[in-house]
């Protein structure tokens, strides 16, 4: 398949397992337009939940400090 080509489903699960055909993986994010919400593969849901804490700690510890003194700010 090459960047030229479109592919229609007839159903979302028709769809969906196209999509892990083609990618080679079942972690997938359906972008539908809903606002605050996020719709996702029980696995990409399964594998978020996991790398959560550490991307938390992440952001917290070494991202948002460097981020705050980078505009001459800091944690308070």
């Amino acid at each position: 398949m090459n960047g030229r080509q479109v592919v229609v489903a007839e159903s979302l699960p028709e769809a969906y397992q196209l999509a892990i055909e083609l990618s080679g993986t079942d972690k997938a994010i359906a972008f539908d337009g809903s606002y605050r919400n996020i719709n996702v593969s029980r696995s990409m849901a399964e594998h978020l939940i996991a790398a959560a804490p550490e991307v938390a700690r992440l952001v917290d510890e070494e991202l948002l400090p460097k981020w705050l003194r980078q505009r001459g700010m800091a944690l308070v």
